[in-house]
């Protein structure tokens, strides 16, 4: 039984699944079944078959991406030629040479196109007088080794090259892609790629052989990561491409979650592992390196990227050989990539010669005829048998993903009249891209230097964008090689001036002018930027677009989009788009009086029922207290109390019902909470002060009567003081802490000097900020939680001492440890290495101490987030941290490189999304309701700053004495302090031995696999 052809991969589909959702068209929002698909490309398959296509005839294809063109290129397979793609964004002389070069006899177009190929003698189609005819499949033309396309890429001779690619190779690619990736049916992939990149092909036809959605990205959408962003969304695609310029580009566009992509795949360039990052970090789905020359059939190896590991471009895909060989052939560790197996390209059309020269017998073949392509790719072989990419043999080189050679470029320059002679280098831009240079030689002495936008305009005419310098740099004389070639390292470096233009320089005259030109310079690489100077003379081209948009968004706060940068031109114009499209940074506004009261944050909501569910509790007191050696006026302390509750309404707070209810009160004449006890003479001063710290750190409050804060001043002597401050942390958290001793010592230093405070005004208030979070939508944070946390086990069983009770919230107990000098330093060579934070780092220790104690592979560990997102919260007193449920993965025995590479992924996913209430997340992941543990997170870890004092009084010296949190709803909390680590535990379910012995067992953990970051999980047993 022969190989199947492409398109009759398509027809057995159509067979099984005939009212199937083959198509979506995202720029008419049509949609289009297999049958109906089938039916149109049928019609005109026959049309063409009476015009002579058939085997090894080619046929152009001139069209936007869309239904129709998808229509068209399966009629040319099934009437059994070959579909020669033909960019309508190219220019039309190299339109009509690639015409006349394949020899076609028929160019398929639309109207709206017509004359893009220049003047055409062939037949001329246009898909606009589809008309009808015969409906069943044509009888079988091709035969797997007739071509299914012939792709043209760029050619160093100065022409372009058409690659002649049969069948065969592109079946195989599409049968391995389903084996290796298993595409379901009821999946959709974003067809984005243009066609004129073979990367296009899968897109196309993988899908189709396998009952799942082509979903077409509307023509140019491809350059457009906040449209991008959309349609994956609105279209639930699953699986997309991307070339990693462009991948770089999109990550760094403002989006929600993308629950339903389950699939990145990157191809055309080489993968940097910060973007592999990214995407688990951002997105949270797989990523896949996939690396193939035209000339071999889109792909022949394949990876799949783990954030924190090595990226490379893997191992050869099915029926497909990888030679790394030296020059005589043989092989070699490092060397030139050569290929072989059924995936290789006929060769170059009409081009014996070349062909011969990079197709040549493969002399570690059994088989009679194999052949071997050499690449010209430099990679080495890695000891598990996967290839790492290094770089390239020859002067080739790729812009977003497109195969240039640097030669045609020169060749199209040396062509204009006054040019004498030039050389073109690649170099990587600020936007993440590449950009190529032109170094030009006048073809009269004396003559004025050569403009980058007349060369553009020049270049225009015969080469695609992506292959026309973004900078132009006239030189004397191009320097050569004792070889007789260009030296292209002793070309001179650029330099960013402004290049010589047309219009002379204004300078920007208003504010946004100003800054739009600042945002220009800093991307671009040129300064200074004239408000009337030309967005692509200067260099500018879509990837760099889409950073100046990026920009814009953040520093004026308007969106536009990457059509009407290019379109806008210069920074005159762009200046009147963003002007009218500009919206002011949404700020909190004030809540003013609302009839029903002002209601909890989400955060206080919480604390409010678990008040209720354990009235007479202390376990949300938070409390410190300092030593205080010096003349301390305690008068002046009171008043200092009194002005800070003043200015924070908060601390005057209190939190009664209203229809069983509970609303924000704030109290206009609240009592100040502060209280004077004498210890001077008593032989037990200093123990009786920590006695006293002990009882009032767990005397209760009252949510409904308050004050939620009070203040006792222990006199030890008359220079001799202990301050304590008992706040509820409904009120208050750690960050507030810091805020509450800054105020309160200002306000003391203005009482001292008979004078106001220095303190700027706030803002708002934290009702005002409990009314806006409330109002706002959080949508979006709440499906990247949900999908982070879909399917992870939300109840963690540490091994007990003693059973659980009915009621989660306990008294909490405290062991300590000191880290070893050695293994901080560790810590931190480990975190640099690795891209990480020390807290990342130290948390992946918790994770694989966690899942060695208790046998998990799947858990979640709670960490904290200050979430003050808003400026105007940072000088707030209140309760803003929320918790962060991050799931950890700790299957497959990872190292403990591997594990820090998924902690960092799962820790900065969660914090770019850090104002997701956490109550809202119980509410939508609906964990089992049981009263003795906290929903979703039972274990936590933080990192925080050492336990140095707050408190900073005029002639006073000041010590911590004491301070912590009277209990606590989680079962387990580890914090670093610097080198300290601090267990704290529940007392009803742990001993202070298993606390000692789980704190001893982290600090060995963390040393080893700090110290070892390819030590195995296994191996920190």
């Amino acid at each position: 039984m022969r190989s199947p052809c492409v398109h009759e991969l398509f027809e057995a589909q159509v067979s099984k699944t005939p009212d199937a959702l083959a198509v979506i068209d995202d720029e008419v929002d049509g949609e289009t079944s297999y049958a109906e698909l089938n039916l149109r490309a049928n019609r005109l398959a026959h049309q063409l078959r009476a015009l002579g296509v058939g085997p090894e005839s080619c046929v152009g294809v001139c069209l936007h991406r869309g239904t129709d063109m998808l229509v068209v290129l399966l009629a040319v397979l099934k009437a059994g030629g070959a579909y020669v793609p033909l960019d309508p964004d190219y220019p039309a002389d190299r339109l009509a040479y690639m015409v006349a070069d394949s020899g076609a006899p028929v160019v398929i177009t639309s109207r709206k196109l017509e004359g893009s190929v220049g003047d055409y003698s062939g037949v001329l189609v246009y898909v606009e007088d589809e008309c009808a005819g015969r409906e069943d499949n044509p009888r079988p033309g091709a035969h797997p080794d007739n071509p299914a396309y012939v792709m043209y890429t760029s050619g160093s001779t100065g022409r372009p090259k058409g690659v002649v690619v049969a069948h065969r190779g592109v079946v195989n690619r599409i049968v391995w892609g389903q084996e290796y990736f298993g595409l379901s049916s009821g999946e959709r992939l974003l067809q984005k790629t243009p066609y004129s990149f073979d990367v296009s092909v899968p897109e196309l036809f993988w899908p189709l052989s396998y009952g799942a959605t082509v979903v077409m990205a509307r023509p140019g959408g491809h350059r457009d990561p906040a449209y991008l962003a959309r349609v994956i969304n609105e279209r639930n695609i699953s699986n997309v491409h991307f070339v990693p310029s462009m991948l770089r580009a999109f990550l760094a566009t403002p989006f929600g979650a993308l629950p339903t992509l389950r699939r990145l795949m990157c191809t055309g360039e080489a993968l940097p592992g910060d973007l592999v990052a990214a995407v688990y970090e951002r997105i949270g789905c797989d990523v896949y390196n996939l690396y193939g020359p035209t000339e071999a059939t889109i792909e022949v190896t394949a990876a799949h990227c783990l954030p924190g590991e090595s990226v490379t471009i893997g191992l050869p895909i099915a029926n497909t050989r990888a030679h790394v060989l030296d020059e005589d052939f043989q092989p070699v560790e490092e060397g030139q990539l050569c290929l072989a197996g059924v995936q290789l390209a006929r060769g170059y059309h009409r081009r014996p010669g070349l062909t011969a020269d990079l197709f040549v017998p493969d002399p570690h073949a059994t088989e009679p005829g194999a052949r071997l392509y050499q690449t010209g790719d430099l990679v080495r072989r890695l000891p598990d048998g996967s290839i790492d990419y290094l770089g390239r043999l020859d002067q080739q080189v790729k812009i977003r993903g497109n195969r240039v050679e640097l030669g045609e470029i020169e060749a199209a320059l040396a062509d204009h009249p006054a040019v004498a002679a030039a050389a073109v280098t690649c170099q990587a831009g600020k936007a993440g891209d590449q950009r190529l240079i032109a170094y030009l030689v006048p073809a009269e002495d004396g003559a004025d230097p050569l403009r980058i936008d007349s060369m553009r305009e020049w270049l225009s005419r015969r080469l695609p964008e992506y292959m026309i310098p973004t900078v132009c740099v006239t030189i004397g004389e191009v320097p050569m090689s004792v070889s007789g070639k260009i030296d292209r390292k002793s070309l001179p470096d650029p330099g960013t001036a402004r290049p010589e233009l047309d219009q002379s320089y204004l300078a920007p005259r208003t504010s946004t002018e100003r800054a739009l030109s600042e945002i220009w310079q800093d991307v671009l690489e040129v300064s200074p930027v004239g408000v009337r100077d030309a967005f692509l003379d200067l260099g500018g081209q879509s990837l760099a677009a889409t950073a100046v948009c990026a920009r814009i968004r953040q520093a004026l706060g308007a969106e536009v989009s990457i059509d009407a940068m290019l379109t806008a031109a210069t920074v005159e114009r762009l200046g009147e788009i963003v002007d009218s499209a500009a919206t002011p940074v949404s700020s909190i506004p004030l809540a003013g009086h609302r009839d029903t009261g002002i209601p909890l944050s989400s955060a206080q909501q919480q604390l409010w029922l678990l008040d209720r569910l354990a009235p007479g509790s202390a376990d949300h007191n938070l409390y410190e207290s300092y030593r205080l050696r010096g003349d301390l006026d305690p008068d002046a302390l009171r008043l200092a109390l009194a002005g800070t509750m003043a200015r924070h309404h908060v601390l005057r707070t209190t939190f009664p019902e209203r229809d069983g209810l509970p609303y924000q009160l704030v109290g206009r004449d609240s009592p100040v909470p502060f209280e004077v006890r004498d210890l001077e003479g008593s032989a037990a001063g200093e123990r009786a002060a920590l006695v006293m710290i002990e009882e009032e750190s767990l005397r209760p409050f009252s949510l409904a009567d308050g004050p939620l804060v009070r203040m006792l001043l222990l006199r030890l002597g008359a220079a001799d003081h202990i301050l304590l401050v008992v706040m509820h942390h409904i009120v208050a958290d750690d960050w507030s802490l810091d805020v509450f001793w800054r105020d309160l010592c200002a306000c003391y230093r203005a009482e001292i000097m008979g004078n106001q405070p220095e303190l700027a005004p706030l803002p708002i208030q934290y009702a005002d900020y409990a009314c806006w979070q409330r109002e706002r939508s959080v949508d979006s944070g709440l499906d990247y939680w949900r999908a982070h946390l879909d399917g992870v086990p939300l109840e963690l069983e540490l091994p007990l001492d003693h059973p659980r009770g009915a009621q989660g919230a306990s008294a909490e107990a405290v062991v300590e440890l000191t880290l070893p000098a050695e293994t901080m330093r560790t810590v931190a060579v480990t975190s640099k290495a690795s891209g990480a934070t020390p807290f990342m780092t130290m948390l992946a220790a918790y994770v694989a101490t966690i899942s060695l104690s208790t046998g998990r592979d799947d858990f979640v560990i709670g960490t904290f987030a200050g979430n003050r997102t808003r400026i105007e919260t940072e000088n707030l007193v209140g309760l803003f941290v929320n918790t962060l449920a991050l799931r950890m993965r700790c299957a497959g025995d990872p190292s403990f490189a591997e594990l820090l590479g998924r902690v960092r992924s799962a820790a900065l996913g969660a914090y770019r999304h850090p104002d997701t209430p956490f109550d809202r997340l119980v509410t939508v992941m609906r964990p089992p309701r049981d009263l003795s543990r906290n929903p979703i997170v039972q274990v936590g870890f933080q990192s925080l700053g050492a336990r140095t004092s707050r408190v900073a009084l005029p002639g006073i010296v000041c010590s911590p004495v004491r301070a912590g949190q009277s209990g606590t709803t989680l079962d387990l909390l580890t914090i670093v302090r610097d080198d300290t680590v601090e267990v704290h535990y529940r007392r009803d379910l742990f001993t202070q031995a298993t606390a000692d012995t789980f704190a001893g067992d982290f600090a060995a953990v963390l040393a080893a696999g700090a110290g070892q970051p390819e030590i195995r999980l296994s191996g920190l047993r």
